[in-house]
């Protein structure tokens, strides 16, 4: 993995030769050093196979791991001091005594500890080294419980676009794809994982989420107008308003991110407000197609207004801000979304509702007769009591 992770353009941009090391890099050498101070003192005869009180510090340390026997209860091997290595010709820890060493590591060396940044979990448990113990208690060395969790550290540099960000953050998770079908399971961490990796599919998620919202859309105003036809047409304009706000985002320097996502896809709901009244009122209108989108638009046209002013009014506040990213991204996104609502759903759906409309949803019951509508006046400057006016020619009398 740490290989895999050297190999990263953004880890090691040249000249560097490899990324920084891992706690089982600190380990390994520790466990290295403390064996070379071992052979030393074991060589001038200062630490023989019963006595290690007049040896090193570090050849003591050694000596403890080399007599262990990978278990706490069974009884402790002097006869492996000169056979054993902590670490063996091919860099690697035997296995028995690995855990009882990263307990004497994490207790005996907080510097490599700390540089190391392991961060073990479990942790390993607390045992201290006594050089001058005689009651042996000493050398037996509780094994650390198996890992669950551990962490190295490695830096990235060159970082300055998004595309760099989205480039190293694609490189990582492939490295710790590939380690986890090697059985080592792991996963990248950090700043740019935190802010930055909503750039690897924040564009599909964008499109996905407004396709499902708009087909969403379609299905309640379609039951709830009784009305496919009109439905199919409130999405349309639904999704110019969407497109269209989506490029003046870009005009005036919005740059794509979670924050104007959100406000994309709360503007298929904000635009229906600004829509479904108009074309409620089309559907509920008796005449041509243009006398209907009048009339619609007639009734329509004071209530809509009324609430985009309205909803500037409330956006006026965040004019005043002094951060430009609450003004670009928050003012001026909501203002110019409630700029598009009121000219979609005042200019131009009643401008398709007049060409592409559908047929109106109320029929006349009776024909109306003009002495009902307009009874004629009284004569003589009185009150005149006669017969009722005659009725509709659709009724009957009885």
């Amino acid at each position: 993995l740490h290989q895999r992770f050297s190999s990263l353009k953004a880890v090691l941009p040249p000249p560097a030769t490899q990324a920084p090391r891992t706690w089982l890099h600190y380990y390994r050498s520790w466990l290295q050093g403390i064996q070379a101070a071992f052979d030393q003192d074991w060589a001038s005869g200062r630490i023989t196979r019963h006595s290690y009180r007049n040896g090193s510090e570090d050849g003591a340390l050694a000596y403890k791991l080399l007599i262990q026997t990978g278990d706490a209860q069974e009884p402790l091997d002097f006869s492996q001091l000169t056979t054993r290595k902590l670490v063996d010709r091919e860099g690697l820890i035997p296995p028995e005594l690995f855990y009882m060493g990263l307990t004497v590591w994490v207790s005996s060396d907080p510097l490599g500890l700390a540089a190391s940044q392991a961060n073990f979990y479990p942790p390993p448990p607390e045992w201290l080294h006594d050089k001058y113990d005689t009651t042996g208690e000493n050398l037996r060395i509780p094994p650390a419980q198996p890992l669950e969790f551990a962490q190295f550290p490695f830096l990235l540099r060159g970082l300055q676009k998004t595309a760099d960000f989205v480039e190293a953050i694609e490189g990582a998770r492939a490295a710790c794809a590939e380690a986890g079908q090697a059985g080592v399971h792991a996963y990248p961490s950090g700043s740019p994982f935190l802010f930055w990796e909503q750039y690897l599919g924040l564009r599909r998620c964008f499109l996905l989420a407004v396709c499902i919202l708009l087909v969403c859309t379609f299905l309640v105003c379609a039951l709830l107008l009784l009305n496919p036809w009109t439905a199919g047409l409130i999405v349309l304009v639904l999704a110019m308003m969407t497109v269209e706000l989506f490029g003046i985002m870009g005009f005036l320097g919005i740059k794509l991110s979670a924050i104007p996502v959100v406000i994309l896809v709360a503007s298929v709901g904000i635009g229906v407000e600004f829509t479904v009244h108009m074309a409620l009122g089309f559907l509920t209108t008796q005449g041509s197609r243009n006398l209907r989108a009048a009339r619609a638009l007639e009734h329509t046209f004071a209530p809509v207004t009324d609430g985009a002013i309205s909803t500037l009014l409330g956006l006026l506040m965040l004019a005043g801000s002094h951060f430009d990213f609450i003004v670009r991204y928050f003012f001026a996104a909501l203002t110019v979304l409630t700029l598009l609502g009121l000219l979609h759903g005042l200019v131009l759906l009643p401008v398709l509702l007049s060409i592409l409309g559908p047929p109106p949803e109320v029929i006349q019951m009776y024909k109306e007769s003009p002495e009902v509508l307009s009874p004629p006046a009284p004569q003589g400057g009185g009150l005149r009591w006669g017969a009722s006016p005659s009725l509709p020619q659709s009724f009957a009398r009885v």
